[in-house]
């Protein structure tokens, strides 16, 4: 079974990210603790694309670096973050 990696990206991506900002506009307990479950062996190198579900285990990864630079921003309402499945 294949899926369209646009319906992927949009899945994994978009929804994540945009349910955490709607999260965090709606008022942030606090601490505010978000969890994110990535994938076992994502690299963290993007410029090296893994010979197996490259394209999207890449995708992961940028969600794992957008995620956190997100929880950067929220700093100041003590956001916690807190990522499962990285090495």
């Amino acid at each position: 079974m294949t899926h369209d990696f646009a319906d992927v990206k949009r899945i994994c991506q978009d929804c994540t990210m945009a349910g955490l900002e709607a999260m965090y506009e709606a008022g942030l307990s606090k601490p505010f603790r978000f969890v994110y479950l990535s994938g076992e062996g994502t690299p963290r190198d993007q410029t090296k694309k893994p010979l197996i579900l490259g394209q999207y285990l890449l995708m992961r990864v940028s969600i794992y670096i957008l995620l956190f630079y997100l929880c950067l921003d929220f700093n100041g309402s003590k956001c916690t973050h807190i990522f499962v499945g990285r090495d």
